[in-house]
């Protein structure tokens, strides 16, 4: 958590000092197979459409993010992942945060708050970022909602039963699912 933060004042840092996105080299892959080499916004989440640069920097272009299937940077690689999420299909760029026999993805939105006016200008608290996970294992994707961790992880990890007996005894939460993902990556791979 300490790390998604820190990532995400990093990244907005230049966005609210100088009003602009920041961009570094990145690779994206559309759902053609085309490769494009450019520059991409820094960003911990992506919306329907990205603006790239190409030539340099020079020209911008606007690209649907449904029409990637990857985008990378230094940082991050992202995917786009289909899921279910309350009953509809929805489909995002979601940060590859584990890769194994199961995968966990992560989508970060940025809540803006409420503004006030006061001394010296206008201050804006913001809330915690949004973190909605979703996990995927043999081509089928899992939306994990928190309220419903155990009844959605546990089917998925069932083959690994000391694994499954933590989460029913409460020693794995919600927040431990990284930690759940790795371990039971570990398990199959040996």
């Amino acid at each position: 958590m300490r790390t998604i933060l820190l990532n995400l004042a990093i990244i907005l840092f230049p966005v609210l000092v100088f009003g602009q996105y920041a961009y570094d080299d990145g690779l994206i892959i559309t759902k053609e197979s085309d490769t494009i080499n450019c520059l991409v916004p820094l960003e911990v989440t992506y919306g329907d459409k990205i603006i790239i640069k190409i030539d340099g920097g020079s020209k911008e272009k606007v690209i649907k993010s449904s029409d990637l299937k990857y985008l990378a940077t230094k940082y991050n690689i992202f995917e786009n992942v289909r899921y279910t999420k309350k009953k509809k299909e929805k489909e995002a760029l979601m940060q590859i945060v584990i890769e194994g026999f199961v995968n966990l993805y992560l989508k970060t939105t940025v809540n803006t708050g409420t503004s006030y006016s006061g001394n010296g200008g206008t201050y804006t608290m913001n809330t915690a970022p949004t973190l909605e996970y979703v996990v995927k294992k043999n081509d089928t994707t899992y939306y994990i909602k928190k309220n419903k961790f155990q009844e959605t992880i546990i089917p998925i990890i069932n083959d690994a039963t000391e694994l499954v007996e933590k989460i029913e005894n409460k020693k794995f939460k919600y927040g431990d699912l990284e930690e759940i993902i790795n371990e039971y990556n570990k398990i199959k791979a040996n």
